[in-house]
């Protein structure tokens, strides 16, 4: 659901260096079937002003096509909220595709809900700053 494309060779050799000068602030987690990755949690952690805390991003899930439906996803969620709880963060957020409905149904069977404050929805918005 990620675009729906592969990322670009040029992010693809980019990206292990790119995630070591992060590493401070994010954690990942990796779901293993006989040795081989078959799905992947990237949290950020974050700061909300509102709480005076630590927050966490789920910023990507992903599970490979040959493990779907065999509660990968579920598992990675759940480690990511414990690992989150145990840095002591107040919350995950996360953001989905409206056309995900799959993920959508994970979410929202796990407790998530959309985020509001003064029962008005986030609405995201962004700005690239770089090509």
């Amino acid at each position: 659901m990620g675009g729906g494309a592969p990322l670009p060779a040029d992010t693809r050799a980019r990206l292990a260096d790119a995630l070591l000068q992060y590493a401070d602030r994010l954690f990942v987690l990796v779901a293993e079937e006989d040795g081989q990755a078959v799905g992947h949690a990237l949290c950020v952690e974050g700061f909300s002003s509102f709480k005076a805390a630590g927050t966490c991003n789920l910023h990507d899930l992903s599970v490979a096509p040959r493990a779907r439906g065999q509660g990968v996803g579920r598992r990675l969620l759940a480690a990511a909220e414990a690992e989150a709880a145990r840095r002591g963060l107040c919350r995950v957020t996360l953001e989905v595709r409206p056309d995900n409905e799959t993920g959508r149904a994970l979410y929202a069977s796990a407790g998530f809900e959309p985020a509001a404050l003064g029962g008005q929805a986030y609405l995201m918005m962004e700005k690239p700053l770089t090509g």
